[in-house]
């Protein structure tokens, strides 16, 4: 097929066209995500919510405190787990060792309208074995997501954050239920405590199925957001409690163990 410029022209400029129109769909859409600041009243919900919530999990006791904003804090690293984020609400303080408190995890999760779940978060808080290296640490959690998805296709990490924080990041896509959903892995050392956050969502993009469901799109940022901004959150926190407490001395524990 022969193009004319005449024709290029038209094409290129409708081209534009519809990535503007798209790019004004989700700003609108998203614009105005981030919620304000939480009023008493969903304060008061926060936390009564996630005070069940950590009152019912095993072996939280003395692990985890909600505290007065509704934030849940680790008490042996120091790390703060968001209270609630745009698309996920707290569902679990997960504690894998037996109360000891150096292996523990903040979970997050959204159902969909036939009640099982579609996103799902984990800040993961682990103490570091003695001469652990990100590289090493992030090596092992990459072998257990792939030893839980033997055909997963490793891809680029979903964002990429401009900061000073060191890190390491892979996306996955995955095969499930003759589909397929997105793995996201972020892997830091803070403090002598291995922050790992993993999230698994329906797309590595924002997909426009219907231009009007706002829900729907901002719950599309943030599923690839959130991971990152919970993580930036955990990193902040453990650096503000290793401040406040002092040196630390190293651990002698082994690798961390899987999740």
């Amino acid at each position: 097929m022969i193009v004319t410029s005449a024709a290029k022209l038209a094409w290129e400029k409708s081209i534009r066209a519809i990535v503007t129109a798209l790019t004004l769909t989700l700003f609108a859409a998203t614009s105005h995500a981030e919620p304000a600041t939480p009023t008493p009243q969903e304060i008061a919900a926060f936390k009564a919510h996630n005070e069940n919530i950590v009152a019912r999990s095993p072996r939280a006791d003395g692990v985890f405190v909600v505290q007065g904003d509704g934030t849940i804090k680790h008490v042996q690293s120091g790390m703060v787990c968001t209270a609630n984020f745009t698309n996920v609400n707290f569902w679990h303080a997960e504690v894998f060792d037996d109360g000891e408190g150096l292996d523990v995890g903040c979970d997050y999760g959204r159902n969909g309208a036939d009640g099982k779940w579609i996103s799902k978060l984990t800040i993961f808080a682990v103490k570091s074995p003695e001469g652990a290296t990100l590289d090493n640490v992030f090596a092992h959690y990459k072998q257990e997501v792939e030893r839980t998805y033997p055909a997963a296709v490793a891809m680029a990490p979903a964002l990429q954050m401009n900061s000073k924080m060191v890190y390491r990041a892979q996306g996955y896509t995955v095969a499930v239920d003759g589909g397929s959903r997105h793995e996201e892995l972020i892997v830091g050392l803070t403090n002598g405590w291995t922050i790992e956050v993993r999230a698994s969502y329906p797309h590595a993009g924002i997909v426009i199925k219907d231009a009007n469901d706002k829900t729907d799109l901002k719950n599309q940022l943030f599923d690839i957001e959130s991971p990152y901004l919970s993580f930036m959150a955990a990193v902040t926190s453990l650096e503000e409690a290793a401040r406040s407490a002092g040196p630390s001395q190293p651990s002698t524990l082994g690798l961390p163990q899987n999740h």
